[in-house]
């Protein structure tokens, strides 16, 4: 929570001397991990802040843990942050700061163009700084800066505070941020500031300057008497655009007019069948798949999930831990409700309701049987899925290599080759000997890494092949043909099977038996688009990729 005690102190020390103040904190900086990089936040003040080389993570604090910016060293271009236009000027400026790392401090303050003070240390890592009172005393609209030149050491700043220099009524909307897309769950709640203007209780008490109105889109204004946040209950879900107006006791808007608008979208919850056509789906959307899936892998970190169904396989990314139910691998789960997101390259779906309970369990899954190829060609197609390759072998393996975590091990069939990364931690193989010699299958799940596919066992099973006996799978050499295809395509097998086409949503296109390779399947009557192919033949069941043109 950010220092409440220290900003009443200063509204009550600048209402005191007659001044209005903003106070900039930072709490809407938005930036993940560690990187430096350039963007903008809506500030405290109304205005939009403007960043470069800045980072905004747990480093970039001032005092216990607050949000705060950081700006970088030697970035090109030079970092800064600066706000937006502020109206009445600035009287006097103040703001803590701290030496993040061994460089010492040079921190550059500008207002308008105006260098107004040079914050520096003095070997003085870790130590949170504020500034006395600065006298700026500059009037009318002004942009406030600060800059890191070429040299200085990485600076934190935070709680940035100033006086105004005019009397003039302003209104700024704090919150949400113009083009914000809220949540389904959300109820949008309008915050907003208001200054040398006081509000009158009512339209008829004359005990203030006037009030506020507000309408949404194209409805009338309604007068609001308080500068508490607007709650806007039963919004329906799309794009809105709600305007405020400060008005005198009359209810006649102000001469000159004073009022801000902002534009934000309300998020509707979209149903889909499949996680196949929540792949096809925009990202930062939210949706609900309504059919049951299947819990394939689940770990401790960041609380992920993989799911899959007969159309396809997602990551949930459950870092808030939504999800409370303890599932079981293969358990089955309905109604996932969340976010479709993307996260260097690969899709994940963010829980934002809790799914509830169990819906099955000790479910079996169709496990893709590929070639080392087919799987390099198009990785992407069977992302988070759990698939398998036969006859392959770890190019490492002597004997005496052991797994470790976090590392890329090359399996190759002969001719191709992909990775088997350790990518779970928790994995119960971690610190077993690699296998030598030719595995009759290793199984793992789907993923791509700069383009290039790549395989992440889970567990022992999946290194010993037994995930594929456990299904009743066996080698098979069982391919589509011609792949894509426009009116027809063939099943190369020698004998009876039973061919089963599914669409991306999962519904059953096509259900049929084919004697031999040389019986035709007909799909003139199919959308172009991706479908999967189920064969059963012998015994094993197949599942592979269909493209029609």
């Amino acid at each position: 929570m950010k220092k409440t005690t220290l900003s009443l102190l200063f509204a009550v020390i600048f209402s005191l001397v007659g001044f209005a103040q903003g106070h900039e904190t930072f709490e809407n900086l938005e930036t993940t991990g560690n990187s430096y990089q350039d963007g903008s936040f809506l500030g405290q003040d109304g205005s939009t802040w403007e960043y470069i080389q800045a980072r905004g993570d747990a480093e970039a604090d001032v005092n216990d843990g607050d949000q705060a910016i950081m700006l970088g060293r030697n970035r090109t271009p030079d970092a800064y942050v600066q706000s937006g236009t502020i109206a009445n000027g600035i009287g006097t400026l103040k703001f803590s700061y701290k030496q993040a790392f061994g460089t010492d401090v040079n921190l550059e303050v500008y207002v308008n163009d105006d260098l107004v003070y040079t914050a520096t240390t003095d070997s003085q890592v870790g130590e949170a700084i504020t500034t006395d009172l600065i006298d700026v005393n500059i009037e009318g609209d002004v942009v406030i800066k600060f800059y890191n030149p070429s040299g200085a050491g990485q600076v934190n700043i935070d709680d940035v505070i100033w006086t105004a220099m005019g009397n003039d009524p302003t209104l700024s909307i704090t919150s949400p941020a113009s083009g914000a897309e809220l949540s389904p769950l959300e109820t949008p709640s309008i915050t907003f500031n208001v200054t040398n203007f006081d509000i009158s209780t009512s339209a008829t008490a004359n005990d203030g300057d006037g009030y506020v109105q507000y309408k949404v889109n194209d409805e009338s204004f309604e007068n609001y008497f308080t500068t508490d946040p607007i709650v806007l209950e039963n919004l329906e879900g799309g794009e809105q655009e709600v305007t405020l107006q400060l008005v005198d006791n009359n209810g006649d808007v102000l001469d000159p007019e004073i009022s801000k608008t902002v534009s934000f979208t309300v998020n509707e919850i979209i149903e889909t069948s499949s996680i196949g056509s929540l792949r096809e789906s925009d990202l930062e959307a939210y949706y609900t798949l309504t059919s049951e899936v299947i819990l394939t892998y689940q770990q401790d970190f960041r609380s992920q999930k993989y799911i899959q169904d007969a159309t396809g396989a997602i990551l949930i990314d459950d870092n808030d831990g939504v999800l409370t139910t303890e599932y079981n691998q293969y358990d089955g789960i309905t109604g996932i409700t969340g976010k479709l997101q993307e996260h260097n390259g690969l899709l994940q779906f963010v829980p934002i309701t809790d799914a509830g309970e169990i819906t099955s369990t000790d479910n079996s899954i169709e496990v893709v049987v590929l070639t080392i190829s087919d799987f390099m060609a198009d990785p992407v197609a069977y992302e988070s899925q759990v698939i398998a390759f036969e006859n392959v072998h770890f190019e490492i393996a002597d004997g005496t290599e052991v797994f470790a975590t976090g590392q890329n091990y090359d399996i190759t069939d002969g001719v191709d080759e992909t990775i088997m990364r350790t990518n779970f931690f928790d994995a119960d193989y971690i610190g077993d000997i690699i296998p030598e010699g030719t595995q009759s299958a290793i199984a793992g799940i789907a993923s791509h890494f700069n383009g290039s596919g790549q395989i992440f066992s889970r567990d022992q099973n999946d290194l010993n092949g037994t995930v594929l006996s456990v299904e009743d799978f066996q080698k098979t050499d069982i391919n589509l043909y011609p792949n894509p295809a426009t009116d027809k395509f063939f099943v190369n097998v020698d004998n009876n099977a039973q061919v089963e086409v599914y669409s991306i949503l999962g519904q059953k296109v096509i259900s049929t038996q084919v004697a031999n390779g040389n019986t035709p399947i007909a799909i003139n009557n199919l959308k172009a688009g991706v479908y999967m192919v189920k064969i059963s033949h012998n015994g094993n069941i197949v599942t592979k990729k269909l493209v029609i043109k």
